[in-house]
């Protein structure tokens, strides 16, 4: 009788150790971290790989060259903070369009498609590009600047239905027509240089404020230096 006690207390035991190793595993399951490269897919089903894109091992998403995809307020999105939208664009959780490093929209396969952007996403895009500054009463686009209007051109190319306004700006220095001649100058420059990189001359405009809207509101060489400047728009 003692060893029919003893043989049901410990079958007890052995069935009470073995449901505390599954639960374990299961919560281990679970929580663990997710694997680089692993096959997963967004809400709708597409692989997250199809956008060229993997997740990293605390679960954040990286493009093609190993950078971070970041939201709007430039944190790192992990991948079960992504929604795809009904045109196929990757969505934050603040509700932005996300990009790769270089400003390209995230569409399967990488079939940028800027067609039906709305004006603010196409303006959060042109503000990624930095301005293209010039020396003084010069219009010469310099070997330190080239690298913006080849970012720009690449984002271009790559968009073709896509075209760009360059607007041109200068420092307070000289009259208004002067200034608006110049700044022309320096839109056409880029323009030029656009041209020479790929660009249909057809999906380039130019514009010229002159002085008449400022970056700084100064009166010395940084303010100055900082207005002598091309910016970026984008259309469609």
């Amino acid at each position: 009788m003692m060893n029919l006690m003893r043989k049901f207390l410990y079958l007890i035991v052995i069935i009470g150790l073995a449901t505390q190793v599954t639960s374990c595993s299961k919560r281990g399951k679970k929580s663990g971290n997710i694997a680089p490269g692993a096959e997963m897919t967004f809400n709708n089903g597409a692989p997250i790989s199809s956008y060229g894109l993997e997740v990293d091992e605390q679960g954040y998403l990286r493009d093609a060259s190993g950078a971070l995809i970041l939201d709007a307020n430039g944190n790192p999105v992990l991948s079960s903070d992504v929604t795809v939208d009904d045109q196929g664009r990757l969505i934050g959780p603040n509700g932005e369009i996300l990009t790769d490093s270089l400003g390209n929209q995230l569409v399967p396969n990488n079939d940028l498609t800027p067609m039906g952007m709305r004006p603010e996403d196409m303006n959060i895009i042109a503000s990624q590009f930095q301005a293209i500054y010039f020396g003084y009463d010069s219009n010469q686009v310099g070997a330190s600047e080239r690298n913006k209007a080849e970012e720009i051109a690449n984002f271009l190319n790559t968009n073709p239905e896509t075209g760009v306004i360059i607007e041109g700006h200068c420092d307070e220095r000289g009259s208004r027509e002067y200034n608006v001649a110049l700044g022309e100058r320096r839109a056409l420059s880029v323009r030029n240089y656009l041209i020479g990189l790929g660009v249909d001359p057809g999906r380039i405009q130019t514009n010229s404020y002159g002085e008449e809207k400022p970056a700084a509101m100064g009166h010395d060489e940084g303010s100055w230096q900082a207005n002598r400047r091309v910016e970026f728009v984008l259309f469609n």
